[in-house]
């Protein structure tokens, strides 16, 4: 073939330019290119916001109930619970080949017949993490002539009606520390530690941890 193209200059020059034609078409028509490419870990998430409450209280209101309500779901691999002051959060990473828009489906179904959530505790949402999603494409102002408390009603219904639109799967609220009433401090008041973790084998197969977290933070006298 060599010797062919060697005593053939015009083919070779054709073979070329043919290669190059197919190349950039491939690159530029073909090729997906994206600024922030979006990662996908194979793994739901659940958040839940509880207003005030500690990480015990977490892991009574929120996290049992729930672990209980997931027991038995198909296509969770590994189920991480993490409770922390006035949050709770879990990681369910899903078994290879799962649909993870059926599994979370699965999942929101599953939390919504628990009835027994606090009335200080906020909607659970339920998504898919990927790293596109963690840039934020629109900003809401919410303001008025209305108190810090109301203010905050208000933007937390913002929040659930935007994720309520499709294409948004996820939104925060900032600039809310005007809301946190003041309190005396004492040059020896702590918050507790609280650290506990389990792992203990789920109906399918896979394993569950729980982790509860709480700061201990020292405080001074003003």
């Amino acid at each position: 073939m060599i010797r062919w193209f060697a005593q053939n200059g015009i083919a070779a020059n054709f073979l070329m330019a043919g290669l190059l034609v197919a190349g950039l078409y491939t690159a530029f028509l073909r090729i997906p290119l994206e600024v922030t490419p979006a990662l996908s870990w194979n793994t739901v998430m659940i958040e839940m916001p509880y207003r005030g409450a500690t990480a015990k209280d977490v892991e009574r209101a929120i996290l049992i109930p729930i672990e209980e309500a997931l027991e038995g779901v198909k296509g969770i691999q590994m189920l991480n619970a993490d409770g922390s002051r006035g949050m709770a959060r879990f990681y369910l990473k899903a078994e290879p080949g799962t649909d993870l828009r059926a599994l979370m489906e699965d999942v929101k179904g599953r939390v919504d017949t628990i009835t027994t959530f606090p009335n200080e505790t906020e909607r659970p949402r339920v998504f898919i993490p990927e790293s596109g999603s963690y840039s934020p494409v629109l900003s809401v102002a919410v303001t008025g002539n209305l108190s810090a408390h109301d203010l905050r009603k208000l933007a937390r219904r913002v929040q659930e009606d935007l994720l309520e639109m499709p294409g948004i799967s996820r939104a925060g609220v900032e600039g809310d520390a005007a809301t946190r009433s003041p309190s005396r401090r004492s040059p020896t008041s702590s918050s507790p530690t609280i650290s506990a973790s389990r792992t203990w084998p789920t109906r399918s197969g896979g394993s569950r941890s729980t982790c509860l977290r709480e700061r201990s933070t020292a405080r001074a006298a003003r």
